[in-house]
């Protein structure tokens, strides 16, 4: 586990022997703790091409404040802490994707395997998150703000066709799955989800595995990705999935497509 003394020394600088410089900030670093945790930093600072012990690296087309972030991550080896972190996209979801592509780029495990996590169980839209109507009787909706930001996300970690971007894509359809009850039923959230092909197959495929890769009974295989067809839809793969019902809560209670879902004392969301 990292401590908080290297934390500490990051903050004073002090026995520090390498710098890095971003933008127009200087860094005091420690090798012993980047190339020990990172292999980008490793190779940066303590390759067969670096001449001298005292080494400098400069960092070019990431922000310095994002730097910032970085190093305080490997020093603490903390968890995630994104919200309004200077640097990164004010939505969450493209702020996850930002940091999982750090990880990449810097070659560090603990914050790609960290971001995943933390995706997967982010908490589902608050009341915030969602506007309500009675006609013709009480429904709750996505704001447009709150399906933009995520989708926005998707598309980020999507458009990197890297198989090493394959478990951010599919955290995002784990997160999809696990607030069903509320995305899934949403006319927005739908729509959008009707334009993001691989991303929509990647959400169905994650209904499978959930609905049938457990134990017992016969087993369905199911492929990790799903070819594009270019057809935009799910016939070739599942015909009638439209009209197929699925578990959207905690109670086991199926839905359909077009029909309501009740969210407890009696009310009911749907259109």
């Amino acid at each position: 586990m990292h401590s908080m003394f290297d934390l500490a020394l990051l903050h004073s600088g002090e026995l520090s022997d390498a710098t890095i410089i971003c933008e127009d900030r200087t860094f005091a670093v420690h090798r012993s703790i980047l190339c020990g945790r990172s292999e980008w930093f490793k190779a940066a600072l303590d390759g067969p091409f670096v001449v001298s012990k005292a080494s400098s690296v400069t960092i070019e087309e990431i922000p310095a404040d994002k730097v910032w972030w970085l190093l305080e991550f490997i020093y603490s080896g903390a968890e995630l802490s994104l919200k309004d972190a200077p640097g990164f996209n004010s939505s969450i979801f493209v702020a996850y994707c930002e940091a999982y592509e750090l990880g990449d780029y810097f070659r560090l495990p603990l914050l790609t395997t960290g971001v995943v996590t933390a995706l997967s169980e982010q908490p589902g839209p608050s009341t915030s998150d969602l506007q309500y109507t009675m006609d013709p009787f009480p429904t709750a909706q996505l704001t447009a703000e709150y399906t933009y930001a995520f989708f926005e996300g998707v598309a980020r970690a999507y458009a990197n066709n890297c198989p090493a971007f394959r478990p951010l894509q599919r955290a995002f359809a784990v997160h999809t799955l696990r607030q069903r009850h509320i995305v899934l039923v949403d006319p927005g959230f739908t729509e959008c989800l009707g334009d993001e092909a691989c991303f929509a197959k990647d959400v169905l495929l994650e209904l499978l595995k959930e609905q049938y890769g457990g134990g017992g009974g016969s087993r369905l295989t199911v492929p990790e990705q799903v070819p594009d067809t270019g057809q935009g839809d799910f016939g070739g793969l599942l015909p009638g999935w439209d009209s197929a019902p699925f578990t959207t809560s905690e109670n086991g209670a199926p839905w359909q497509a077009g029909s309501h879902f009740s969210m407890g004392n009696n009310e009911q969301v749907g259109g």
